[in-house]
């Protein structure tokens, strides 16, 4: 067929690897789901299979989300065919959403994330297979600003570490537990033309039972990584926020020059050429992924 698009050799000897791979992942998950049967309250409802052999449980078999090895999320539909789970990329409005995988790949059972699901009926049947039950009715943060940027240190911070506070203590009380977080950022960019795109970024953080103390654990964790979390998805697209920008522009140094020559600690600022947007809002949503008790 030769080569139209012509290829080099290394990208073409690659492309043949991941079609191999591609094949690989495929054949180990229909051999898994081969001789697997779904049960009749299980059709429109996800359900997760083993796709590691352990002491007590072979390939195949049907697992919880407690299982130590790696997994396959399998979507019954409603006329008990099994599919492999397939989660979905976030994009702007008007794209065509793509799927995260095109092949079958087994993965932790921390690591499904049914918030990127295809429907919002299987949305919320995986959410109670793999969340603690009553987690996913707390409602998320949201902090909205009219016409500067939302104040994440000042506003954003406290509210959140108030939710958490209920949210433990509804799921565990005084107990010693250890657990882990999810957090689901989703921000509201205005642009300078009055557009708005959507941010969202994930993290999460574990306690250890003897953890106690909730804003010492959660308070750094907040302000520092969770915050670079989502100032890195704005830069990913060549954003900065309007706060951001007036604080370099303030500087002494940056006195009376345009946004391209702005420094930073008598260097040029690596943000100096992105636009420039504003953060109209911003949305938190905690939840339990996983609770053990001592």
């Amino acid at each position: 067929m030769g080569n139209p698009r012509r290829m080099r050799a290394s990208e073409i000897a690659a492309r043949l690897v991941q079609q191999e791979k591609q094949k690989a992942d495929t054949k180990a998950f229909s051999a898994a789901t081969r001789y697997f049967r779904t049960r009749k309250a299980e059709r429109g409802t996800v359900i997760l299979i083993a796709a590691t052999k352990t002491r007590r449980v072979a390939v195949g078999q049907r697992v919880t989300k407690a299982f130590k090895g790696k997994v396959y999320p399998v979507y019954v539909n409603k006329n008990g065919k099994k599919e492999f789970y397939r989660e979905y990329k976030k994009t702007d409005a008007g794209v065509k959403r793509r799927a995260r995988v095109k092949t079958p790949q087994a993965r932790p059972p921390a690591s499904v994330d049914p918030s990127q699901f295809a429907t919002k009926s299987s949305k919320k049947k995986a959410a109670t297979l793999l969340f603690a039950r009553g987690s996913q009715m707390q409602k998320p943060v949201i902090v909205t600003s009219a016409t500067g940027n939302v104040r994440w240190h000042e506003t954003v911070v406290p509210k959140v570490l108030d939710s958490i506070g209920k949210l433990l203590q509804k799921e565990i009380g005084d107990r010693p537990t250890t657990l882990s977080l999810l957090f689901e950022v989703t921000a509201r960019v205005e642009m300078p033309d009055g557009s708005i795109r959507v941010i969202e970024h994930k993290d999460s953080l574990g306690k250890q039972a003897s953890q106690t103390n909730i804003d010492k654990l959660y308070q750094p964790f907040l302000e520092r990584k969770l915050y670079a979390g989502v100032a890195q998805s704005l830069e990913d697209l060549q954003l900065v926020s309007a706060g951001s920008a007036r604080y370099v522009g303030r500087l002494p140094e940056n006195k009376g020059k345009l946004q391209p020559k702005w420094t930073r600690k008598k260097k040029p600022w690596v943000k100096r050429k992105f636009e420039v947007a504003r953060v109209a809002s911003v949305s938190v949503l905690t939840t339990v992924m996983k609770a053990v008790a001592q």
